[in-house]
């Protein structure tokens, strides 16, 4: 009997033995099954999560190359950002093929590398684009040509995405099989277990007891937590307690690393978006909220306007003489000014309903369900009060004002275009009312603003079209015997237009930039003339052009100048330049280097419309001035009071005393060039001698006097 159960428990022995190699055996398989799917689908699936994000990095900086209008330093600066993480992405490809991937996967792999190589080649393009070409001087179809190339990344970074998303699916697919051969093998095993429950009883019992608990609840766990990820519930897998260092103990803590690297680049993942959305509505320089945004608010609060029968205001803000900073201290400074005003100005407006920067040195505030008109003009008033004071940058101190535009809905404005066309009408108004101040839109100022940018338009064209002439007044001296120069005068003659002022199209020429290119044209034009005369003997004669304030602060107007004198062969003695006094109290330092290495080259400078400014001559002192033109409203006074005399002969008297020529402008009557020749001027220049003329009119009254007396005429 003894024998029979010593056999009997052998057998059984042996049968437990079986089962239990078996269900060794199963475990093992289950075990490599899990390994399995970790190191060849769950590991791959990291990568492919960061080769996705690597793809957002690029996509987001297209995006704010694009939207941002970037200067050339910083959109290259992007460019190279965007090759460093296409060059990540190549590496993370690299590793994810060294793992066992099957056919399609390898055809996407593929794809990526190819979309890789296209927006490299892309960035390589737009890279040579602004190398070849100045970001800031470039043409708008220049520009095109590259913002084309960084739509194409996106569209190349779009898809690279599908292709991730497609390695991303695949992998989740083929990690969900393992976990169903896994769980085949589960329940194999519990079905031993139940086996081994029913024939050994208690101690089938017992021993199920302790293998549910050494192996099948941590399984479980195991796949419960691969099912969660499988349904894309990863944020609430929490980790797997690790009571072991066998196999299903190492599994549990690589699950739990895995899941630790999954729920961080899901974050991530997260995180980017996030900033993706917030740089898509907000301005990059000042956070502020951006175009996009703005245009989205306001055509929410016009929607609810209408439908709560409400009042809205648009304000539309520019800052003055903007533009000047940025000339004379560069896009840096000029970049600290518009934060320290973008955080000033958002503390005073917390109450409204959206202040933005929606380019430039322009703002927009939106104030809705206002009662009366004036609600807008106490704002605005508010918001010159705040730039009142001053503005510390890079050790310089600005004084900042603004011209604001006002439109009201429904009043100037149903629709967002009408609203912030109207604004902007009114905040051009206020600039050309002297600026720091503002105007509420009225109907008149469109037609106003109309002709001004039809002026424009037109002068743009006529710069590059030629269509702009050339008049000459003589300067004489005081006896009218000979004539000692020439001062050349601009003329438009429009098509359609008729004869216009250049007192209505110099001014706008300074305020759009256009005084660059007419300044070019006009100081080529009178080289060219003066040569011309030379060459056909007539004697040399200094010919004078006026120099706006504008071209005095440009860099290079001594460089221009130079190849100017250069290419026309005209010699430097023969030319004067002409500025205004107020030239000289902006940025003075500046200017006086300019206007010395102007003199150096044997350039005579002359202070033009000498009285209508500061009129100080210990200033003038400072700078190499040759000459000095007083003013027609002086001349026109000193036959008509003692005291506007005695003031045009005290300037006079300085002047001799400073080696200064003296030039009255403007003289009329035979009476105010005696009084002025009493007072010992120089030279003059008006009607009582010649109007301007024309170049072959003036080439007739040359040759005429040439050597002969002149009279007045």
């Amino acid at each position: 009997m003894a024998h029979k159960l010593q056999g009997l428990l052998l057998i059984f022995a042996f049968f437990l033995a079986g089962v239990g190699f078996i269900g060794f055996q199963t475990n093992l398989e289950i075990t490599a099954s899990m390994k399995a799917m970790y190191e060849q689908r769950l590991l791959p699936i990291q990568l492919a999560y960061k080769g996705q994000s690597y793809n957002k990095e690029v996509e987001s900086l297209a995006i704010r190359s694009l939207v941002n209008n970037p200067n050339q330093e910083m959109l290259l600066n992007y460019i190279d950002q965007m090759e460093e993480y296409i060059n990540h992405k190549d590496v993370l490809l690299v590793q994810y093929g060294k793992f066992k991937v099957d056919e399609q996967e390898q055809k996407w792999l593929s794809h990526l590398h190819g979309e890789n190589n296209q927006i490299r080649l892309l960035l390589h393009n737009v890279k040579e684009q602004i190398k070849q070409k100045q970001l800031e001087n470039s043409t708008t179809q220049e520009q095109n040509s590259y913002k084309y190339d960084l739509r194409s990344i996106l569209t190349h970074t779009t898809e690279s995405s599908k292709y991730f998303q497609a390695i991303i699916d695949n992998s989740q697919e083929q990690a969900s099989n393992h976990y169903q051969e896994g769980k085949k093998l589960s329940n194999f095993s519990l079905s031993i277990t139940a086996i081994i429950v029913v024939i050994s009883l208690i101690l089938a019992f017992l021993l199920g007891i302790v293998l549910n608990k050494i192996f099948t609840r941590p399984l479980q766990k195991i796949l419960d937590a691969v099912e969660m990820v499988e349904r894309g519930q990863l944020s609430e897998v929490e980790p797997l307690p690790v009571r072991s260092r066998d196999e299903i103990g190492k599994l549990s803590k690589g699950f739990n690393e895995m899941i630790v690297a999954l729920q961080t680049n899901l974050r991530r993942i997260n995180d980017y978006s996030q900033a993706m959305l917030f740089q898509a509505y907000h301005d990059a320089l000042t956070e502020l909220p951006n175009r996009r945004h703005f245009q989205e608010r306001l055509e929410k609060l016009i929607e609810h306007c209408q439908r709560e029968k409400q009042r809205m205001a648009v304000l539309f803000i520019d800052l003055d003489q903007f533009k000047e900073i940025n000339d004379t201290l560069g896009h840096s400074a000029g970049d600290i000014l518009l934060q320290s005003v973008a955080q000033r100005l958002a503390v005073r407006l917390e109450s409204v309903d959206l202040f933005a920067r929606i380019g430039g040195d322009e703002f927009t505030v939106l104030i809705s369900n206002i009662e009366q008109d004036c609600d807008a003009g106490i704002i605005a008033l508010a918001i010159q009060e705040e730039l009142e004071l001053p503005f510390q940058v890079q050790g310089n101190v600005f004084n900042v004002s603004s011209s604001i535009g006002i439109s009201i809905y429904p009043d100037d404005g149903e629709d967002i275009e009408s609203l912030l066309q109207a604004a902007d009408t009114a905040m051009y108004q206020a600039k050309r009312l002297g600026r720091n101040t503002f105007r509420f839109y009225s109907a008149t100022m469109h037609e106003k603003i109309r002709e001004r940018r039809l002026i424009e338009k037109e002068l743009r064209q006529a710069i590059e079209e030629n269509q702009l002439s050339l008049v000459y007044q003589p300067k004489a001296d005081m006896k009218g015997q000979q004539i000692l120069g020439l001062e050349a005068l601009v003329r438009w003659n429009h098509p359609e237009l008729g004869w216009i002022s250049p007192g209505t199209f110099i001014p706008i020429a300074e305020e759009t930039g256009l005084i660059h290119p007419l300044g070019k044209w006009l100081l080529h034009s009178v080289c060219v003339q003066n040569r011309s005369w030379q060459e056909k003997g007539l004697p040399p004669i200094p010919m004078a052009v006026n120099l706006s304030p504008y071209e005095i602060r440009q860099e290079k107007i001594v460089e221009h100048v130079q190849e100017v004198l250069a290419e026309t062969g005209l010699e430097p003695q023969w030319l004067e330049l002409e500025i205004t006094e107020g030239s000289l109290l902006e940025d003075s330092f500046a200017t006086l280097k300019t206007l010395e290495q102007l003199k150096s080259l044997g350039i005579r400078i002359a202070i033009d419309d000498f009285g209508t400014g500061y009129s100080s001559l210990a200033y003038i002192n400072r700078f190499p001035i040759d000459a000095l033109k007083i003013d027609k409203s002086f001349v026109d006074k000193i036959v008509l009071g003692a005291k506007d005399a005695k003031l045009v002969d005290a300037i006079i008297g300085i002047a001799n005393i400073m080696d200064l020529t003296v030039i009255a402008e403007g003289v009329e009557k035979e009476e105010q060039l005696k009084l002025l020749e009493s007072f010992g001027c120089h030279q003059f220049q008006g009607y009582f001698f010649s109007r301007p003329l024309p170049a072959d009119a003036m080439e007739e009254m040359l040759r005429q006097h040439n050597n002969k007396p002149l009279t007045g005429s």
